[in-house]
């Protein structure tokens, strides 16, 4: 079990243990003002995109949660200006 502090962390972890270890879930923690329910919040992750402008340079990230909700730690800018990149995608159906 690993505990990674944020979006680049977990990047960069499943990097580096891609071929040799299998992920079999993650979990996100969010607060409260951005989960909208007045507590912090621990569900699991069903995928991770890293959102880059044309250069490249990381804005943010976008996350979902496995209830459907989406979280974005970027400023949201036209989505003709930005690439996508999937980092995780959960494989639990």
């Amino acid at each position: 079990m690993y505990l990674v502090a944020s979006e680049a962390e977990l990047e960069q972890m499943l990097e580096r243990v891609a071929a040799h270890a299998k992920v079999e879930d993650v979990q996100v923690i969010t607060p409260a003002r951005l989960n909208g329910t007045g507590a912090w919040q621990m569900e699991p992750l069903a995928e991770l995109v890293r959102i880059s402008d044309t250069n490249e340079k990381v804005l943010g990230y976008d996350l979902k949660t496995a209830s459907g909700a989406i979280y974005s730690d970027r400023d949201h800018i036209s989505s003709s200006d930005v690439g996508r990149a999937q980092i995780y995608r959960s494989t639990v159906t």
